[in-house]
């Protein structure tokens, strides 16, 4: 009994020198341990994290220059989303296009764009500026 504890203790202390046998089958132990346990008996899961908005990319935004100092912008509904009231509608157009020009800009006209089956897939901003490229 007493040669068995003594055993237990080299192994519960990791005393045995690199390169002998009873040290590769303490690696060999931990290694199989580590790669043949399933991963459901820990019941470990990752902390869901929230997913960041997608950056503003150019499919949602783009625009065209009308005439010089008018600009028609469209918005995808990712950033409009169909059935906000009109003051809703003016301020999230202004924003998102503010980002973009960084000019003083009136906005003109804001319609929406309707797909043949009548579904909203963006809005037309019509935006008047003073200076010629929103660039």
């Amino acid at each position: 009994m007493g040669r068995f504890l003594e055993g237990l203790g080299s192994v519960v202390l990791w005393s045995y020198n690199r390169g002998t046998f009873p040290y590769d089958v303490m690696c060999a132990a931990i290694l199989l341990f580590v790669f043949l346990t399933p991963g459901s008996v820990f019941h470990d899961q990752p902390a869901p994290t929230p997913t960041p908005a997608a950056p503003v990319g150019p499919q949602d935004i783009s625009y065209a220059q009308v005439e010089p100092g008018k600009w028609v912008f469209f918005v995808s509904p990712r950033l409009i989303p169909p059935g906000q009231d009109e003051t809703r509608l003016m301020h999230t157009a202004r924003t998102q296009i503010e980002k973009i020009l960084n000019q003083p800009f009136v906005v003109a006209d804001i319609k929406p764009v309707v797909s043949g089956n009548g579904e909203t897939v963006g809005h037309s901003v019509w935006v008047s500026t003073t200076e010629p490229n929103p660039e």
